[in-house]
């Protein structure tokens, strides 16, 4: 049974009635309120959902789209196409080892990281970007960066090129940084590094991924799922790019961060190794593949990066754009045919 968080059923009761945010926590908490505080706010959420009429789950098939998938739930079955594969890493916290793999799976509605542990990383072989993979069996985590993770445990399934299920591209639209404007959209820039940040460390759980916090008495470090653990290093990297319209800052974390600065682990033990790797960096031109998001500090758009290609081919940049000028082309005939 899928479990959905009661914020995100308020999301989704917001989207899909004339009630807003405020409105739908009133009637929540006036359900709650009418059966004695009998139910959790989720219940009373599901069934002010009931009422009216939004559905929370996508019968049928049982396959949910990636963007119905909400941390929290468990036993999610869904299916994509590949676009990245990382490599499996093995980690050693001296009272504990082992591995663990990642790769990006994409639909029509969306992308996710699918995260495998252990033995589970045997599944990976054999994955290539471009297949066509259906997961089943699979528990939700939000991981540090707010983004949505996939999990695998030794009861779940991967199944590569299932039978019947047909996985559209996702296309990201290409656009230039002055047209940036709606918070939440996953657009695709082209630009070149005009400023490069020290990375930043922390630590993170070997078992969950998860941040993890050291005690200021005990000096250990906490997992509020593992609980004391020796902790492994995850690393952000943020850069400021220009396309010639504008500027943007774009947030890399870990395997992303790894494609722009492959030397970035090294970093963290020797930092006079960041400045001969940004000064080869700076002003080259790189694709991304990110989330528009709004700084609420500054009030700046800023980029999560989903996907970036340090080294994008001249030859396919051409070919894109000399079809986007076809379509412009016809499209201004048939326009004039219509006048």
């Amino acid at each position: 049974m899928y479990k959905i968080p009661t914020e995100e059923i308020i999301k989704r009761l917001v989207a899909n009635t004339e009630f807003n945010e405020e409105q739908v926590k009133e009637k929540i908490k006036a359900k709650m309120d009418e059966l004695s505080g009998l139910i959790s706010a989720e219940g009373a959420a599901h069934i002010i959902a009931n009422e009216l009429g939004v559905k929370l789950f996508q019968l049928g098939t049982g396959l949910l789209k990636i963007k119905d998938i909400s941390p929290g739930m468990r036993n999610v079955e869904t299916a994509g196409k590949i676009t990245n594969v990382f490599d499996i890493k093995e980690f050693d916290t001296g009272s504990r080892k082992g591995k663990v793999g990642n790769f990006i799976i994409a639909d029509d509605t969306g992308t996710i990281r699918v995260t495998l542990w252990n033995e589970m990383t045997d599944k990976m072989s054999g994955l290539e970007k471009g297949q066509t993979v259906r997961v089943k069996g699979a528990y939700v985590r939000q991981n540090n960066t707010g983004f949505k993770e996939l999990h695998l445990n030794d009861k779940s399934a991967l199944v590569l090129n299932p039978p019947g299920i047909e996985i559209p591209d996702r296309v990201s639209e290409r656009k230039q940084i002055i047209d940036l404007t709606e918070d939440g959209q996953v657009v695709e820039l082209m630009g070149h590094v005009v400023d490069l940040y020290r990375p930043a460390f922390f630590e993170v759980c070997p078992k969950c991924n998860s941040r993890v916090r050291q005690d200021d008495i005990t000096g250990n470090y906490n997992c509020e799922q593992h609980q004391q653990v020796e902790p492994l290093f995850a690393h952000v990297l943020n850069v400021l790019i220009d396309d010639g319209t504008g500027t943007i800052r774009v947030t890399c974390w870990r395997d992303q961060a790894e494609r722009l600065l492959p030397k970035i682990g090294e970093i963290r033990t020797d930092e006079a190794l960041f400045e001969p790797e940004k000064a080869t960096l700076l002003g080259e031109m790189i694709k991304v593949v990110g989330r528009v998001k709004k700084n609420m500090v500054s009030n700046q758009l800023e980029l999560n990066a989903i996907n970036i290609d340090a080294k994008p081919k001249p030859e396919k940049e051409i070919e894109k754009l000399e079809k986007q000028v076809a379509e412009l082309e016809e499209l201004s005939i048939e326009e004039e045919e219509l006048e």
